[in-house]
């Protein structure tokens, strides 16, 4: 049998104690054909959709006071921000109410994703975080 990743260390450690064990070079490479084949003619016959062969429009998110503003409404407004600070890539934001924020327009406006658990939230916007809360807490 094989250890646990069955690797090219494994294969030559134990290649005294197999019979016919370079049968295994030409069947990997078998299988590796096989395998390429079968799947390159269902990604492109089917149009299966893989990373990279979507048309999906990419929207950056940039460090300016119209895009804090727009981060800020899509919050729920300056009333709805208790706190707001940054790590290096996500605002952490504290909210009042949960329900005024519209998470679809922050992800429609470039943010990456939005975690939360409670009124905290986090935003993903990449490494302009400290940017746009600096732009943020000058705007509410």
């Amino acid at each position: 049998g094989f250890g646990s990743s069955a690797g090219i260390l494994e294969y030559f450690l134990n290649l005294h104690l197999a019979d016919k064990a370079w049968l295994l070079l030409p069947l990997g490479l078998g299988f590796g054909a096989l395998y390429y084949f079968i799947f390159y003619t269902l990604i492109t016959k089917l149009r299966l959709p893989t990373p990279g062969r979507l048309d999906e429009e990419v929207t950056a998110l940039k460090a300016d006071a119209e895009t804090a503003k727009a981060l800020v409404a899509a919050l729920g407004g300056g009333e709805n921000l208790i706190r707001i600070n940054c790590c290096l890539t996500r605002l952490r934001v504290v909210v009042r109410d949960t329900g005024l924020v519209d998470r679809d327009r922050l992800l429609a406006l470039g943010a990456a994703g939005v975690i939360g658990k409670g009124e905290a939230l986090q935003v993903v916007v990449g490494t302009i975080a400290d940017e746009l809360t600096q732009l943020i807490k000058q705007n509410i």
